[in-house]
């Protein structure tokens, strides 16, 4: 015969948390139901088999198995740095979520881990004296990372109190390319008061952190390809290689 225990949950009235009555161990019992939590949506119930705890599967196969249509487990944090964080599958892939409301990481069957597009604040800066000022113009980034493949794009509108500074533009990278991982991407740019649509080139260098901006011949600034106004726009698009 196995040997009669009682609990008592602190907090938990004894309607909502019981522990099955009573638990009976004998060796001879390799899955037995330690736990019932009673909920509007029914009945969930966990065992304890082979030394492994299972919640929605009664033959669990790690120490802890759970069973479900896409299973999560959720962490809080009650720090001073109070939220929490969700680890679940769901479509293939092994997801973890921040404190918000979407996926931030996924890791995929084959291996592969990536984020979700994320935005990222470019800082943007000039080789000349004069340094230039968003003001109430937009500069934003976004990107993604599947293992060390960065994909990374910026729009870029100036606005009235836009100022452009002097020498060649180039914009901070959300994370160093590898040592062989400098590359190029492609780049729209308009003039919405004179020459319309330009295009050129992002470059970011081997083990970069900047991606360098050419219009025409020559690395963008204030006045290539045209002197810039209020309104005019660009769109870089580049993938590259991260360090790690």
């Amino acid at each position: 015969m196995g040997k009669k225990i009682s609990a008592y949950i602190s907090g938990s009235s004894a309607s909502a948390v019981s522990l099955n009555d009573y638990l009976l161990i004998d060796q001879k019992v390799t899955t037995v139901p330690i736990t019932r939590v009673i909920s509007a949506s029914g009945l969930i119930q966990g065992y304890l088999g082979n030394n492994n705890i299972g919640i929605g599967t009664s033959t669990p196969a790690q120490l802890l198995h759970l069973s479900a249509t896409n299973p999560y487990i959720r962490i809080d944090d009650l720090g001073a740095g109070a939220g929490q964080g969700l680890i679940g599958y769901n479509g293939g892939a092994l997801q973890l979520w921040g404190s918000g409301s979407a996926v931030s990481v996924y890791i995929t069957e084959g291996g592969g881990v990536y984020t979700v597009e994320g935005s990222y604040s470019p800082t943007w800066t000039t080789s000349g004296s004069v340094q230039p000022n968003i003001g109430n113009g937009t500069l934003a980034g976004y990107y993604t990372k599947l293992g060390k493949r960065v994909d990374y794009k910026i729009d870029f509108t100036s606005g009235s109190t836009t100022t452009y500074g002097n020498g060649a533009w180039s914009f901070s990278a959300p994370v160093q390319a590898a040592s062989t991982g400098g590359t190029s991407g492609t780049l729209y740019i308009l003039d919405t008061s004179g020459t319309g649509i330009n295009t050129g080139v992002g470059v970011i260098n081997n083990s970069g952190t900047t991606v360098a901006l050419y219009g025409g011949t020559s690395n963008m600034s204030n006045t290539n390809p045209f002197t810039w106004a209020t309104g005019d726009t660009f769109k870089l698009n580049i993938r590259y290689w991260a360090a790690s």
